[in-house]
């Protein structure tokens, strides 16, 4: 989890990431805005993101019973 603390004096009212997800700018109700710079490694989480672990997963397990189904009933 990233934890930014005093990013504005003021309520925050948007958030956005540059396309690369090394910045971070956010703009408060005082017509100010906050630029960050992130951290490389921030959320990522081992080989992989959780999410793309997930899918492989599932795409192997898929895969895997294909071949089984394919062999079984030829």
């Amino acid at each position: 989890m990233l934890m930014v603390e005093r990013v504005a004096e003021f309520a925050v009212t948007q958030i956005s990431f540059n396309p690369l997800g090394k910045y971070l700018a956010c703009s408060s109700v005082a017509n100010s805005i906050s630029l960050v710079r992130l951290d490389e490694d921030a959320g990522r989480r081992g080989w992989m993101g959780v999410e793309n672990n997930l899918y492989f997963i599932i795409a192997l397990v898929l895969f895997v019973l294909a071949i089984v189904w394919m062999y079984l009933y030829k």
